[in-house]
């Protein structure tokens, strides 16, 4: 019973132990996530050292630099996605490989960057609702020429990302259709449509 006082006893000092964890101090460990490149956790962890200390002008500073890595790096992606579109790789993997320095941590990132120098004409990076139209319309190009797989990989993308329940739809349908033609193809593999 004594050790369960003493623990009690403990957790409600923990709180105020943390007030006590100033925001100068907060940062010392928040600057690990920068030198680890865990920007989105740096970019957090700075709003809660300000929350503690709002007036902390450093802590103003590296939030600032978090959000501007972060906003460098999507910078970066989104021109590769642009200039690939527009056919033109090797300024597109320039682009990827400056996001990589930036953020070499992020698969996503990687991803990008690999995809451009394996010139992938499969890879699907959709941004938004735009990319995700524009993924299913080039799914059914791809198909129409004969490229199931292609399609299948675009649908699969789309399906994962889209929010608009009627590109969903039309992408699950045409992910039906595509699924079956690869079985004809392929009777004895299981490419199988992911489901969402």
């Amino acid at each position: 019973m004594k050790s369960l006082f003493v623990v009690t006893l403990l957790l409600l000092a923990a709180p105020a132990a943390a007030d006590d964890f100033g925001a100068g101090r907060y940062l010392e460990r928040v600057d690990q996530f920068m030198a680890r490149h865990m920007f989105d956790r740096a970019a957090e962890s700075y709003k809660i050292a300000l929350m503690r200390d709002p007036d902390n002008q450093e802590a103003w500073e590296k939030h600032k630099m978090a959000i501007g890595r972060i906003k460098a790096v999507d910078r970066y992606l989104e021109k590769a996605t642009r200039l690939k579109r527009e056919g033109r790789f090797l300024e597109a993997q320039e682009a990827a490989k400056a996001a990589v320095k930036l953020d070499p941590k992020d698969r996503e990132v990687w991803k990008v960057y690999e995809s451009l120098v394996n010139h992938d004409p499969h890879y699907v990076m959709i941004a938004d609702e735009q990319d995700a139209w524009d993924a299913y319309r080039e799914a059914k190009t791809l198909y129409q020429n004969g490229d199931a797989y292609g399609a299948k990989q675009y649908l699969d993308e789309v399906v994962k990302f889209t929010a608009d329940p009627h590109l969903k739809y039309l992408a699950k349908s045409y992910q039906q259709k595509v699924q079956l033609k690869l079985k004809e193809r392929y009777p004895a593999t299981s490419l199988n449509v992911t489901e969402n």
